[in-house]
Parts: structure tokens; sequence; C-alpha cells
């Protein structure tokens, strides 16, 4: 089996960040429901809860994609994080306020983007991920 190359692990390590925190994010909206529906939290509840979800949701998938070592699972990280930019941005500047510390927050969709975009394209990676991860798919 050929060894994880440094870019693939921060990839890893990066979904795995992402996907805790949708799963926080999706168990506080939960625990907090009520609190949140008594105080009239903008954007509300089960904004919180849905965005929580899908983020668990995305990054269980590309997880589990990287683990099977699934050419796909490259591209999907690179569209994963360009969706949780969008993402963020338009939650950001829609209900956020006040919007402090808005030039930390745009370097660190850069830095984002830069390893989403190395971690996809590296030859390291594709090398990585287009190699079958068993002896069994060598066999078929």
């Amino acid at each position: 089996m050929m060894k994880r190359p440094l870019c693939v692990t921060i990839f890893l390590w990066l979904v795995l960040s992402l996907t805790a925190w949708g799963g926080l994010r999706l168990w506080s909206a939960l625990y907090w429901w009520d609190d949140l529906q008594r105080f009239g939290t903008p954007p509300g509840a089960p904004y919180i809860a849905a965005s929580g979800g899908v983020g668990l949701l995305t990054g269980i998938g590309l997880l589990w994609g990287a683990w099977q070592r699934k050419a796909w699972a490259r591209i999907g990280l690179f569209g994963a994080a360009a969706g949780f930019v969008v993402w963020y941005w338009c939650d950001r500047l829609l209900f956020q306020y006040p919007r402090a510390n808005w030039p930390f927050a745009l370097g660190a969709t850069a830095i984002l983007l830069l390893v989403a975009a190395g971690c996809a394209w590296l030859p390291q990676a594709k090398m990585f991920f287009s190699k079958p991860s068993s002896k069994r798919e060598t066999n078929e």
C-alpha cells in the first residue's frame, strides 16, 4: 500500500475538523432549540441545525471517500471547501452583525481555498487517489 502523502493527511484533518464543527453545530442547535426559539436568535434554530447537518453529512461522505481512496474524494474536497466558503460568507453578510475582524476572515478563507486546491491537484494526491486501496481491487 502506498504511504499517504502529507497533502492527503492535511486533507483528512481539514475534513475531520469541519465535520466535527458541523456535528457540534447540529447538536448545539438541537440541544438549545427551545432557547434559540424563545429568544428569536436569527437566523433560527432550523437553519442552524440544517447547516450543521449538511456539514456533518458532507464531511462523513468525504472521509469515507478518502478512506476508500475514491478518485472523486479529492475533487469533492475542493467542491466542499468552495461550498463552505460561499455558505460562510453569505451567512456572515446576511446574519452576523457586527462583522468584526473581516480581514482575518478573508485571509483564512484564502488559505482554506489554497490548501483545498493544493490537496486536490497536487500530483501526490492524484497518484494516491488513483491507486487501488486493497488487493481485492487489484485482482478485479
